[in-house]
């Protein structure tokens, strides 16, 4: 059991005061997720990104994400994290760190 929560990392997207909060740091697992429990939400990497598929979304209480590539570099990867707060969208641009 233990083994199977290093392949998975979930992330919440979290929304506080109109501020989007996600703060993801992944230690070499193999798939990586977000949600967010009250709004819709998109997740969508920059290019050169670690990930098998880098855009991706879902409606609130979804979860939804990719693996990482088994030849993913260390480092940081900037994305942006966009809610739709009563239709309107409200982005922040955070990064994935993967260590090894």
């Amino acid at each position: 059991m233990a083994e199977q929560a290093k392949e998975q990392r979930k992330f919440k997207i979290l929304v506080r005061d109109d501020e989007i909060e996600v703060a993801p740091h992944v230690k070499k697992a193999k798939k990586v997720t977000w949600m967010c429990d009250e709004y819709d939400w998109e997740v969508k990497f920059e290019e050169g990104h670690p990930l098998v598929e880098g855009h991706f979304g879902g409606k609130a209480n979804q979860e939804k994400g990719s693996q990482i590539r088994a030849n993913a570099d260390a480092g940081s990867y900037k994305y942006t994290v966009t809610v739709f707060i009563e239709g309107e969208p409200r982005s922040k641009d955070p990064e994935l760190i993967v260590d090894e």
